[in-house]
Parts: C-alpha cells; structure tokens; sequence
C-alpha cells in the first residue's frame, strides 16, 4: 500500500459564518489518482483551495508528505511540490504562451520549457500568440503545460473539461494521465465523471460539504441508488457512465503494482 502524500483530518471550512466543509477526513496516497465528485455547492472547490493554501481551515489539519501545511501561504505550499490549476485556467492571458512556459520554468528553476510542448505540440505552433487569444481548450493545455514544468508530486485540477468540447476533454484527460504515470499524484474534481473514473483509482463524493462515499470507480457503477443520491438525476444523465469505462485502466508504467493503487482514501 502506498502512503499517503496528502491527507486531510476533520478539516472544516467556512466562508464567513457559512460553513463549507465538515469535518473532511481523506488521503491521496503517492502516486494515485483521486476524483472528488459531487452536486454543486458540495464543497469540492472549497476544498482545494483549502489543501493549496488559498483558504485558510477553521478547523482540522491537512499534512502533505508528513509535513503539516495548514495555516501556511499558498506560495509556501506550492513550492514543496503542490500545483493547483484552479476553475477558469491558471495562465497569464496578457503574456504570450512562449512567456507563460517561461515563467513556470523560471519558478521551478527549469532550464528550458520545451517538455511542455511535448504534451501538446500545438502550443509550439502559437509560442508566440498572447494566451488571452487562445481558445478555451488551449488554454487549458497551456495551464497543463505549466504544470508539467513544475514537475509537481501533487496536481489538483478544478473543472478541467469546463466549457470545453468532449473532443478536447479526451486529449486533456490522456495528457493528466500520463503526468500522473510520470509519478504525480492527482486530485480531480469534475463534471464529466465517464473521464474521471477512468483516470481515478480511488473516487471521493462529498455531499453538503461532507464525505459521503470512499471506494472504486467500479464501485459507483454499479451502485445507481450512490448516483442518483449524491449527483442527483441531472447527474445520472449527464455523467454517463457506462460500464467499462469506470474501472481504472491499466498503468502504462510497470513498475508500480496495482495493489497499491486499490486502497481506502478515507483518515
């Protein structure tokens, strides 16, 4: 069983005197992937921005590699290998994308951003184009490609697929997948479920800012009273899972067995 990189114990939440999240207890072990899944307004959001420093916890603790990190500021907690791509993309939009993969380079100390366009060669083609100027699926794979010269051990993405064509949302989710076969590990939130359970190992419902499920992809599938509860009907629609494509697919990388990918999230 791999150990946990980052867990949460009874961390709570609020926005003033609303509270967003309660007594949130959950592990991303190393090198898993993990969807956080749930209604709007669930606390999903909250959360990440809670574990990146972004939110400061009312209550609780968050520990990243043993380490403690609440109440510490986001730069300090990005900097120990933490990378958060927040809903609505995580570019500079007035710099050019060649500017962009520079500055992600120049703050992880990265001699060349070249491997970014490894990912998504089309941003090669428009190093030189203000990212404001981008569509909307480059410029989410401009927020990836940041990331990835981050190289960071943890990546937690908000609504990646948002707004985004199902074409370009399959290209993004193979590009996620591969950084977490190069050994990060993911937290996910998003909408489309079909892609999150085949790139999860373990899936987290948070229901009124409350875990409400830990388990396997496989497990939501079959469960459609565990959907049509936490997601509503709207959810069981427009998610579409369909069987085969929630259970996790296999590692490209060798090395890692996959009984360690197949443990429990909830501390």
């Amino acid at each position: 069983m791999a150990r946990p990189l980052l867990r949460l114990r009874g961390v709570e939440a609020r926005y003033g005197r609303f509270v967003a999240l309660q007594d949130v207890s959950l592990i991303v072990p190393e090198g898993a992937a993990v969807a956080l899944l749930g209604p709007n307004g669930a606390g999903k959001t909250t959360l990440l921005r809670t574990v990146s420093g972004m939110l400061p916890p009312a209550a609780g603790e968050i520990t990243f590699d043993g380490e403690r990190i609440d109440g510490r500021p986001d730069h300090r907690i990005a900097a120990l290998g933490l990378t958060h791509i927040p809903e609505g993309r995580g570019i500079f939009p007035g710099l050019t994308v060649r500017e962009n993969l520079q500055m992600a380079a120049a703050a992880s100390r990265v001699k060349s951003p070249d491997r970014a366009y490894e990912f998504f060669p089309i941003l090669a083609e428009r190093r030189d184009q203000v990212a404001g100027t981008l569509s909307g699926g480059e410029q989410q794979m401009l927020s990836i490609s940041r990331a990835v010269i981050a190289t960071p051990r943890l990546l937690m993405l908000d609504e990646l697929s948002l707004g985004l064509a199902p074409k370009l949302v399959g290209a993004l989710f193979q590009a996620v997948a591969r950084i977490r076969d190069d050994g990060a590990s993911i937290l996910l939130v998003e909408q489309y479920v079909t892609h999150a359970l085949r790139l999860a190992d373990i899936v987290v419902i948070l229901h009124k800012g409350r875990v409400a499920f830990v388990g396997e992809p496989g497990e939501v599938r079959r469960d459609e009273t565990l959907v049509e509860s936490y997601l509503g009907h709207a959810g069981t629609a427009s998610y579409a899972i369909s069987e085969g494509e929630a259970e996790p697919k296999p590692r490209r990388r060798t090395s890692r067995k996959a009984a360690s990918k197949r443990r429990t999230a909830s501390g």
